[in-house]
């Protein structure tokens, strides 16, 4: 499997599970913050780099905002991006280990 086909997968599955998590019984709030994961984990560019520079505008974005209606919506952008971060440079070094090898 190939680093991108890898990160993509991981990617996917979250996808998913957070799709499953989504029902009648858990509470709207929980199913806005779920659905604010599902669409920034689709729609981000799968950089590093990339993803840094949208945590730094989305980080400003949140200190920013106005009011807690503003921000908790960007604070579950950022906890989405953090993940997606964390993935993509585990992947990347995976990658790059396995090139070594």
């Amino acid at each position: 499997m190939t680093h991108k086909g890898g990160t993509e997968t991981v990617i996917q599955r979250r996808i998913e599970r957070t799709h499953k998590d989504i029902n009648p019984h858990v509470n709207e709030a929980v199913v806005g913050h779920y659905k604010i994961e599902i669409k920034t984990l689709q729609t981000a560019l799968r950089t590093i780099r990339a993803i840094e520079i949208l945590l730094e505008k989305k980080r400003r974005q949140a200190h920013n905002a106005s009011c807690i209606c503003e921000s908790e919506p960007i604070y579950d952008e950022i906890a989405a991006l953090d993940w997606l971060l964390s993935v993509t440079r585990l992947q990347n070094d995976e990658h790059c280990i396995g090139e070594i090898v």
